[in-house]
Formats: structure tokens, C-alpha cells, sequence
């Protein structure tokens, strides 16, 4: 999941210009107060409010001006996104708005307004969105859903992640290895010894006599045991680009 930011300008009859969808609360808040600038040429608006979720609602003549924040599910490259909301008989939004990633969805959340309300009205005009006027605790509201404008590279609000990293492993053997040397060297003992006496006398001198320098001349092994201490596996995510929203932290495999 992540958050996203929807900025939207409604009246009596819904959306009165295309909601606009921003990755960042920074970038948001910079084109509301543009909207609210470009709007408000008679020094009309009123009624400003920051809610706890971090929406604000603004009021200009018969125009309302939100920004509202919305979590959302990965966005695939292919995707459309389409804004849906509910709207009090004023024009000002009483449920959403809610994130849709293709018509089919927008269409269906549209319809399922107002199911208590026997006599609501359903219309889906050619090139026109889809609309529902039904009344709930006596007043009457209006639904619709429609395309929303990307303020960024649609690849801004697309969540991808990095490839995995996944350093080396360390592993622990244990070799069984076994040296054949040629030392040449010499010792003195007295005249005549046998070859069966000259190898017990090199077999009591052996420990001095290896000391001495030698050539190898043959090396086997053999791997006796091994143990697998596998390195740290990591995935980094995208930064985002608001200072005020939390940074991506490593995640490590357990």
C-alpha cells in the first residue's frame, strides 16, 4: 500500500474540473494553493479546514476545493486511474474520494451508491461518466467517478520495487590434507647400521629431522565437512519525494 494525494474542485453537479492525483503531499498543497489563487478573484474563500487525515477543504462561492490523501495498491504501467466520490446536495465531498485503476471498477463502485434508496437514479450518458443520484437520511447526494489527471510521470505513482541484493555466502570447511615431502638432510651414528636400523634411528630422530628443509612432492584432500552462513538478502525501495512522508527503510529478510 501507499499514499497518494487527490486534489478536486466540485459542485453541485460533482466534479467541475478532472481531479488531479499527486505523489507527494508537497507537491499537492503547492497546486491547491494555485487553484485556490486562480478561483478566488473575489477574496471568497472561507471555510478553510485541515482535518486529522491531513485533508483540507476550502469553500469558494458555490465551489469546493479538497485535497485528500488515499492509500492505493500497487499501480501497474497499464493501469488508468479513475476518481470516485459522494456529494452532499452543496457540492462538497460527503464520502471519498476513492482510487480506482480502471473503469470497470469506477463504474461498479458508482453503482453500489445509495443501495438503500429505491428510487435511485442511475445514468451512464455516451462520453459521459457514470452518475448516481439517490437520497440518504432524507438528503440528497450525488456519486460519480471520472478519469483523473496524473501531475507527474504516470511512472511517479507506479510502485516498483529494486531487484533483490543478496551479498555472498561465508562457508566454513574443514579439509582432511595429506603432504608428501623429500627431506634431504643427515645425522651421525656409529659404522655398519643396517637399513632396518637407519629407519628405526630416523624414526627416533624424525621430529628434529623434519624441521629441516624439504621439497613436497605429492598433496591429496579430501573435504571432511562444511557448514553455510548465507549473507544478508536485501530489497531497497524508492525514495519518495516528500520530506514530510516516511522514509523507505532496508528491508531484510529474516
Amino acid at each position: 500500500m501507499r499514499r497518494l494525494w487527490i486534489l478536486s474542485v466540485s459542485a453541485r453537479d460533482g466534479f467541475r474540473f478532472q481531479p488531479e492525483v499527486f505523489r507527494s503531499r508537497q507537491a499537492a498543497q503547492f497546486a491547491l494553493k494555485g487553484w485556490i489563487g486562480g478561483l478566488d478573484r473575489r477574496h471568497q474563500a472561507k471555510a478553510n479546514s485541515s482535518l486529522s487525515d491531513g485533508s483540507v477543504r476550502v469553500k469558494i462561492g458555490g465551489l469546493h476545493v479538497a485535497l485528500d490523501p488515499v492509500l492505493t495498491d500497487e499501480i501497474e504501467m497499464t493501469g488508468e486511474l479513475w476518481v470516485g466520490a459522494v456529494f452532499a446536495g452543496d457540492g462538497s465531498i460527503s464520502e471519498g474520494p476513492v482510487l480506482h485503476q480502471d473503469q470497470g471498477h469506477a463504474r461498479g463502485w458508482v453503482g453500489a451508491q445509495g443501495a438503500d434508496d429505491p428510487r435511485r437514479r442511475s445514468a451512464e450518458r455516451p462520453g459521459e461518466d457514470t452518475t448516481c443520484r439517490f437520497k440518504h437520511g432524507g438528503r440528497l447526494h450525488f456519486a460519480t467517478s471520472t478519469r483523473a489527471k496524473v501531475v507527474a510521470p504516470f511512472s511517479a505513482v507506479v510502485t516498483m520495487d529494486l531487484p533483490d541484493v543478496v551479498q555472498p555466502s561465508t562457508y566454513d570447511i574443514d579439509v582432511v590434507a595429506t603432504f608428501t615431502h623429500v627431506v634431504s638432510t643427515s645425522f651421525s651414528a656409529e659404522p655398519g647400521l643396517s637399513r632396518e636400523a637407519l629407519e628405526s634411528r630416523i624414526d627416533e630422530e624424525f621430529p628434529h629431522l623434519g624441521f629441516q628443509r624439504g621439497m613436497l612432492t605429492d598433496l591429496t584432500w579430501e573435504l571432511d565437512d562444511f557448514s553455510e552462513r548465507p549473507g544478508l538478502k536485501y530489497r531497497i525501495q524508492p525514495q519518495e519525494d516528500d520530506p514530510e512522508e516516511p522514509r523507505p527503510r532496508v528491508v531484510r529478510d529474516p
